[in-house]
């Protein structure tokens, strides 16, 4: 399979009934829109979608989760994309009667085995890729009846859900089958753990935040029976960063951040918050931690940490900017946030990143989930305007024009490929050189790339 080299400019895909429109990247046009649910967007109104939840099994099998999250959560909708996010369907939707849970989170363990954390307990599961759904399955022993669903931790079936209150955290090794209440006993005693890591289906590491007139300090537990028996392994004191969001690779490698503010704000002024987001790494299982990468600056921290393998981590922040790494933090990319040129953008963007492949993440961005796909800061800008196709869009037949236009050698092959760097076409240029007329009918609707030489163009096929 015939990767594309190179991708270059903004890009948003075409889909039936969604609007689409350019976004504008501070980074220069390196992310691209794959799913939007702006289709659901009534002008006028509040109640815009937002993507919430984001999950993805392989490099091909993703689902996502947005609803009408400004009018009282009136309706949730599950999507999902069998070929790497090139096209997404709906597998799942309805409105929310009265006593409907608010849907938090969307998992995706298996390929045929979709998990949807609700509040109050609820668990929605698909078993058959989200053909069939079962809501069958609420954790009875969470009491009182209402609470909010604040975390869920995965790995493989093995599943942690952390609800708000006082040690309302459930655990299943089963992909939400059966599940048990945790139990913790630890020393110092944890009576509200903060954060976990599945690293296997039987090694768990847990912190917890111990605030006591005694004692204010970070503790870090780890378990090897899946949870049921705690050994600690590490207490930050307070005078040190707290390594708040943390995810361990195996047993001993593990990444965490730690967000502390600066100097606050004034709204009354117009100034942001300045964060410390501070990135460290263990080597040990988590007794040791270093610091490996730093940032100072205003708006909100980069708390939402993913790391892929030991080369590439991302972590963004609640309107979807960014800060990540593709060589173990030896160098950086950074975004502020993205904004969206004439598009209902209120509130929170609900940033929530995932891997496709270890140098494609996906972020969502309010109503959007976007790629990355690289920088164009390799391509050569004079062959931009060396190229020209039309029409655009298109939809039976393209036509390039100037095709061997300052090409030497000459070219005689012209490829295209599509959203995803994979070659879809490839056709000789024939004896005119001057330009190709080429029958683009049989390609799915998208985004597609036309290649001559090092000349890239993309067309839109509709």
């Amino acid at each position: 399979m015939k990767k594309i080299i190179i991708l270059f400019l903004i890009l948003t895909l075409q889909c039936i009934g969604i609007k689409s429109k350019e976004y504008i990247n501070p980074d220069g046009g390196e992310w691209v829109t794959i799913d939007s649910a702006l289709a659901y967007y009534e002008p006028g109104s509040n109640a815009t979608s937002f993507y919430q939840g984001l999950s993805c099994y392989d490099s091909l099998n993703c689902v996502g989760l947005y609803g009408d999250f400004m009018n009282g959560y009136s309706y949730s909708r599950i999507r999902k994309t069998t070929d790497g996010g090139n096209t997404w369907f709906d597998i799942h939707g309805d409105a929310r009667p009265p006593d409907y849970p608010f849907r938090r989170f969307i998992l995706y363990p298996e390929k045929d085995l979709i998990v949807v954390g609700c509040d109050s307990g609820y668990v929605l599961r698909s078993t058959d890729g989200g053909q069939n759904w079962d809501y069958s399955k609420k954790i009875n022993t969470l009491e009182p009846k209402y609470f909010m669903l604040n975390s869920v931790y995965m790995k493989g079936k093995t599943i942690i859900m952390s609800y708000s209150g006082i040690g309302n955290d459930f655990i299943t090794k089963d992909g939400g089958e059966n599940w048990s209440k945790m139990q913790f006993n630890t020393t110092p005693i944890v009576t509200n753990p903060a954060t976990f890591s599945v690293i296997d289906s039987n090694m768990l590491i847990m912190s917890s935040w111990i605030n006591t007139v005694n004692d204010t300090s970070m503790y870090y537990f780890k378990s090897t029976d899946n949870g049921i028996t705690w050994t600690q392994i590490n207490k930050v004191l307070k005078k040190d960063n707290f390594y708040s969001f943390f995810q361990f690779l195996n047993k001993n490698v593990g990444y965490s951040c730690h967000i502390e503010l600066i100097v606050k704000g004034d709204m009354l002024e117009g100034t942001r918050d300045t964060n410390s987001t501070s990135f460290y790494k263990t080597t040990d299982g988590g007794l040791t931690w270093n610091k490996f990468y730093e940032i100072i600056k205003q708006g909100d921290g980069f708390s939402k940490l993913v790391v892929a393998d030991e080369l590439n981590l991302i972590a963004t922040n609640m309107q979807a900017g960014y800060v990540k790494t593709t060589d173990g933090g030896l160098t950086w990319e950074m975004s502020d946030y993205f904004t969206y040129e004439g598009e209902y953008q209120g509130g929170y963007h609900f940033s929530n990143p995932v891997f496709l492949t270890p140098k494609n993440p996906l972020i969502t961005s309010g109503p959007r989930i976007l790629k990355y796909i690289g920088k164009i800061n390799s391509v050569n800008d004079k062959s931009i305007n060396l190229l020209k196709l039309s029409p655009n869009p298109a939809t039976d037949f393209i036509t390039i024009t100037e095709l061997n236009n300052g090409l030497q050698p000459i070219v005689h092959k012209v490829q295209i490929f599509d959203v995803l760097g994979i070659e879809v076409m490839s056709v000789g240029t024939g004896q005119d050189q001057s330009q190709q007329r080429i029958d683009v009918s049989h390609l799915p609707a998208g985004v597609y790339f036309v290649k001559v030489g090092n000349c890239i163009v993309k067309f839109v096929k509709i």
